[in-house]
Formats: C-alpha cells, structure tokens, sequence
C-alpha cells in the first residue's frame, strides 16, 4: 500500500513538472526569462502593469533596452553582456515624473564597443533607480544621470559595486538639459572606476545635495581627473580614493570649476597617491568645508591635510607631521615651498620657528616668558634673569641688576667692542624732572664733566 502512495505522488510530480505552461501561475506573472522573447525589449514589455523581474540569460546581446513604462522593473543579467551601438544607449531608464519609482539592473555587463557617442546606461527623469554589480565599458559615458523635464528631481539614484572603465569622455556624468537639475540623496558605495577622462562630471546647472559618495576609487592614466565639480554640491560627502599611473602625467584628482560658486557644506575625504599633478585645483578660490586628505605614500614629511588654490605649485597650507612634538601647521604663498611653521614641540607647547606678529592686542593669562632671560607673571611682575637688564638703543644703554648687590645700575655699550662697560664722562645719566602735578619723573640724560656737582655721570639732579 506504501509502495502504491508514493508511486502517485512522483507521477503526479513529474506530470505536473513537464507540463507545457499555457498560462503562467499567478505567483509567476511578474517573472520573464528573456530567453523565451524575441528581444530584451519585447521581454521588458510584456512584463504586467504591477511591474516585475526580467531575467537574462548569460550570452552577448547586440540589443538596446528602453524603460519608459510606469511600473517597477528588476533586470537581472549575471553572466550577460549587451553591446551597445554607436550613438546610443545600451540601457535607457526615462519614466518622467509621473512614472514609476524603482528600477533595479543587477549583475548586467554593457560594452559600448568605443563607438562614438555611446552611453552605457542613461537614467533620464527617473527617481530611486539601482544599479548594483554592473560593469559599464568602452563606452564615451559610462553613466549618465540626466535632468530633462522642467520641475523633476532626479532622486534617490543607488549605484552599489559598479565598475566602469575606459570610457573616452566620462565616467559617470550628471547633466541638466532644462528643468532643476536637481540630484537629491545619490548613494555610491563601492564603485570603481579606471581609465576614463574625467571620472565623475558634476555639470554646470547641475545641484547634487544631501548625497554620499564612499569608497569611490578611481584611477588616472595621463591628463586625466577624477573628480570635476562645475554644479553645484551641498551637503554632500565624498570619500575619495585616488591613485595616478606611474609616469603619467597632467592628471587632476579634484578641480573645482569657476561655475560652482554655490558649493557648500561639501564634505571630502579624500587620499591619493601616484602621479598626481594637482590635487585640488580651485581656479576660483572657492571653500572647500571639512576638506580631509590624506598622502598615503608619501615620503618624507607626510601631509595629512593640503590645501592648493588654481596655479599653485605648493600648497598654501597644510597639516604636516614630522615636528619634534607630533604634528604642526605648515603655510607659504603657493609658488614655494611653506616657509611658516606653527606645531607642537613639547607637552602643553606651541611654537613657531619665524616670526610671530601681533597687529593687535596679545591678551597672556598666564605666564608670558623667554625661557632662561624674563617671566612676566600674571601679576603684573617682570622678572629679569641675572646679569639681564631693559636696553635702550642708539645709542645701547642697558638698565640691569648689579651683580653681587642688590642695587640697580646703568651701563652703556662701546661702540667699538660691542659690550657693555661703565661708561664714561658725559655718557649717561639720570635726570628727576618735578611734574605740574608735584611728582618727579626719572629720566636718562647726558652730565656735565667731572669737576660739576659730584663725579659726572653718577650725578643724580633733581630739579628745584
């Protein structure tokens, strides 16, 4: 009776199994094997009005795909490449305003063939589409966002371990046509690119905000940038990697362009190494907030933080390690190597090896001192070291303890030997002046000779 059961239940299994599916079960309606379709296009098109998933087989398809449909559609291709033709895209996501919120393409490879004008994928007016482990290649743009309609944000576009290499123009481009222009809450995480002649292109009229870019890593060959910013970018961050191919030669890791004067609130980490050019090239001075960058394979003194203007062959200012006490502040004019330093040299202790200038009020609550000469205490006190003393110039007259006593003397300098000696007759002298108000006012002045009143320059005269 056993055996009867279980041979009833396979052969109703296998009947079921191969059975010719006239109408697909409801749970699989929304699931196409694009294998089964004339075309890619045809398998996008026939999906149902609640949306669903496509799946490529692996195998090379000279076809284009157009999402203009209002649903949500998933493509899935490991294992598939489509080749694009010259001129156009290989992927095209355009729903308009109106359309559909989610376009997911997992696992695609697109290869533009280096044909002229080709774009790998285009997502034109379309919000919160994904692109996750696609290989964009040999195209003139690898990725391009664009903005077309008039009051449309392109929103919540996810790009999720991308590579996208050997493009001749750009790697991943955001273009306004007409309209905002608005790139709100981009996420890039993990995305590679290598080889292309400006990385990431943020267009005139373009406004990225509200936007994180990580783990971005691309690398240069010769005259090319990773990062170039003509829009406008607020409230963003880029966690930039960048390295420069060995002997290359021209390449710009990030250039700020003279068209993104509201660029703020831009937050870049950003680390490079290689042949690297310039590293920020700002032709416009324009404020580059929370810049964080790091020389990772440098040698000598290592710059954690650098900061160049447009034209610059040295940086005007930058963190620096490499001071006796840990890490300082290094600054210069551009055009030479930073000639200014401000760092720690001990515990508890800053210092520059230059001269230090105060145009205002220096306000110290604590001790103002030069170690080993003179401490002035909050107090008020000037302490004097021994043997050290006030100077007067032209001539030298210094004004000190006697050493041994507990008197005040006066010694001028000789002007042949450079040091200090007792002066002699008519040198020097004190002069108590009576005020209008009754008080006396000591003063330094030249005596009379010898034989006046005492021994000449000991005279102290106070005025009647």
């Amino acid at each position: 009776m056993a055996r009867t059961a279980w041979a009833l239940v396979l052969v109703s299994f296998v009947a079921v199994a191969a059975a010719p599916l006239q109408e697909e079960p409801a749970q699989f309606a929304g699931i196409r094997n694009a294998g089964q379709y004339p075309s890619l296009q045809d398998a996008v098109d026939s999906l149902p009005p609640s949306g669903g998933v496509v799946v490529i087989p692996p195998g090379l398809y000279a076809q284009t795909i157009a999402i203009t449909a209002n649903k949500p559609i998933h493509l899935i291709g490991y294992g598939a490449k489509i080749l694009a033709g010259a001129g156009q895209p290989a992927i095209k996501i355009n729903q308009g305003m109106s359309g559909a919120r989610g376009v997911t393409i997992d696992g695609l490879i697109v290869d533009g063939q280096n044909g002229a004008g080709t774009v790998g994928v285009e997502l034109e007016d379309t919000n919160w589409s994904v692109l996750r482990k696609v290989t964009v290649e040999n195209c003139a743009t690898g990725i391009l966002l664009e903005s077309n309609l008039p009051g449309n944000f392109v929103e919540g576009t996810a790009l999720q371990d991308v590579t996208v290499r050997n493009c001749s123009l750009k790697g991943i481009h955001y273009r306004r046509i007409q309209g905002t222009g608005s790139f709100g809450q981009n996420q890039m995480r993990n995305v590679a690119i290598n080889g292309c002649a400006v990385g990431v292109h943020i267009d005139s009229g373009a406004q990225v905000y509200r936007s994180h870019f990580d783990n971005l890593t691309i690398w240069l060959q010769s005259n090319q940038k990773a990062l170039v910013i003509d829009g406008d970018v607020n409230m963003s961050r880029f966690e930039l990697a960048v390295e420069g191919q060995t002997g290359s030669t021209g390449n710009v890791a990030v250039e700020l362009g003279a068209a993104a004067t509201g660029t703020e609130h831009l937050d870049l980490e950003l680390s490079w190494w290689g042949s690297i050019g310039r590293v920020i090239d700002n032709p416009s001075g324009l404020p580059l907030r929370y810049t964080k960058n790091r020389n990772w394979f440098s040698s000598g003194n290592i710059r954690p933080l650098r900061t160049l203007s447009h034209g610059d062959a040295q940086e005007r200012f930058a963190i620096a390690h490499g001071f006796p006490g840990g890490a300082g502040l290094v600054l210069g004019p551009g055009n030479i190597v930073p000639d200014v330093n401000l760092y720690r040299s001990a515990a508890d202790t800053l210092r520059t090896d230059d001269t230090f200038e105060v145009g205002g009020h220096l306000r110290v609550w604590g001790e103002l001192s030069s170690p080993g000469d003179l401490t002035v205490r909050p107090t008020g006190q000037l302490l004097l070291a021994p043997g050290k003393g006030l100077l007067f110039e032209s001539p030298a007259v210094q004004v000190r303890k006697a050493a041994g006593t507990n008197a005040l003397e006066i010694v001028a300098q000789d002007a042949v030997q450079a040091q200090f000696k007792e002066p002699a007759e008519g040198e020097i002298g004190l002069l108590v002046r009576r005020n209008v108000n009754g008080s006396y006012t000591l003063q330094r002045v030249s005596v009379g000779p010898a034989g006046s009143a005492g021994r000449g320059y000991r005279v102290l005269r106070v005025p009647n």
